[in-house]
């Protein structure tokens, strides 16, 4: 079959132009969709958290109201028990890591030309990897120094395979969070 390309090059171009743009464009509600979930997922998480602690903080002052009236002896044993739980709580509550903040500060750090596939944040393990492709090699060494030179992670480590090639790269990272750093973004 015979192909025509009757199109002049400034079409050419403005039809590249615009596919590139609804690109941009659909990666960035992505995002924002994202965002938005992951915002709705913390509030309602700190919701029930929030509602916890007022049962527990009900639950506490009608005890000693028991323990006051001398109905019961066991009721301090049930007081002190809440009063740990609630500092479990407040504690898990101050000490609680906002991914979302952690996202927004690493996508800081993604220049142009790399489009990430997988990214992978452990919490508990402290632990991060990244998947993507870059058009360049030196887009993936300025996305590679980024992160390196962040005070969010430590420890990038980047296989060699990621630099075998010079345009079109399939990369992957892999690293640790830098704890301390990101206390701050509570």
């Amino acid at each position: 079959m015979l192909e025509l390309n009757l199109l002049p090059p400034k079409e050419k171009k403005d039809l590249e132009f615009e596919k590139t743009y609804t690109f941009v464009i659909s990666v960035i509600m992505i995002i924002f969709i994202f965002g938005g979930l992951v915002a709705s997922i913390l509030y309602g998480i700190q919701a029930i958290l929030s509602t916890n602690l007022h049962v527990l903080n009900y639950q506490i002052s009608f005890k000693k109201q028991q323990i006051e009236s001398g109905k019961y002896s066991k009721l301090s044993e049930d007081i002190t028990n809440l009063n740990d739980q609630l500092k479990l709580l407040a504690q898990l509550e101050t000490n609680h890591e906002y991914p979302s903040k952690i996202i927004k500060d690493w996508a800081n750090l993604v220049p142009s030309g790399i489009q990430i596939t997988s990214l992978s944040i452990d919490l508990l393990k402290e632990d991060l990897s990244i998947k993507g492709k870059a058009k360049t090699r030196n887009n993936l060494l300025t996305f590679k120094e980024n992160l390196e030179n962040s005070k969010k992670f430590k420890n990038i480590q980047s296989p060699l395979s990621n630099l075998v090639l010079d345009k079109d790269i399939v990369f992957e990272f892999s690293g640790e969070l830098n704890q301390e750093a990101q206390k701050g973004n509570k």
